[in-house]
């Protein structure tokens, strides 16, 4: 697997990369800026693309937007000291794929980069929930609703029609793992422990009216 990895603290960035190659894992470049990351992850095509939020030259989440927007198959690996619910949203609202403390241990990025790499949402479930919760529910219901892919949301309507995961795969032409992976990432999108809380979650703010 092919990373990009970007911290503009030198020693984290090169400690990191060095313990991720000694795990097998390829690293194209090591940068410091969100300007280099977009420009490594445009030339090198990595597999995975992990960047810190707080960078001192430009912003990690904006370069986390383009390289989801422009490089769709470079999966986006957020990295912060102390993530925030708020900045944990953006980065659900933007497209990353998973969201990773700098205190993990090495086997814990390993697990988060492995969870992206197999399609999950890897993302912390406690600062997920405290993330898509809001005062407003309209607010929370759209936030929500973006999250969701459009093939998550179909997997979500499906659910709450109560068809179960081998249902799911035969009516969107999916191998069953394939839709498991779906139902796991609209729980986790959701905050959900279950598929039946994530229905009650979808009922109860209208979000298949959303959809639509």
């Amino acid at each position: 697997m092919r990373l990009v990895i970007c911290d503009d603290h030198r020693l984290l960035l090169d400690t990191l990369g060095s313990a991720l190659a000694g795990r097998g894992y390829t690293i194209n470049a090591l940068v410091t800026t969100a300007e280099a990351v977009v420009e490594s992850v445009r030339d090198g095509d990595p597999d995975i693309a992990i960047i810190d939020v707080h960078l001192a030259a430009g912003s990690g989440l904006a370069a986390a937007a383009e390289i989801v927007r422009d490089h769709p198959r470079t999966k986006v690996l957020m990295l912060s000291a102390s993530p925030d619910a708020d900045v944990v949203r953006v980065a659900l609202e933007v497209g990353a794929a998973g969201f990773v403390r700098k205190d993990q241990s090495v086997d814990g990025i390993v697990r988060r980069l492995e969870q992206v790499a197999d399609g999950e949402a890897a993302f912390d479930l406690v600062v997920l929930r405290r993330a898509v919760s809001a005062p407003a529910e309209g607010g929370a219901a759209q936030r929500l609703a973006r999250q969701l892919s459009p093939r998550e949301r179909e997997v979500l309507a499906m659910l709450v029609d109560g068809h179960d995961t081998a249902e799911i795969a035969v009516a969107l032409c999916i191998a069953d793992s394939t839709a498991r992976t779906h139902v796991q990432n609209v729980l986790v999108k959701l905050g959900a422990h279950s598929r039946l809380q994530a229905v009650s979650i979808a009922v109860q703010m209208g979000l298949l009216d959303l959809f639509v």
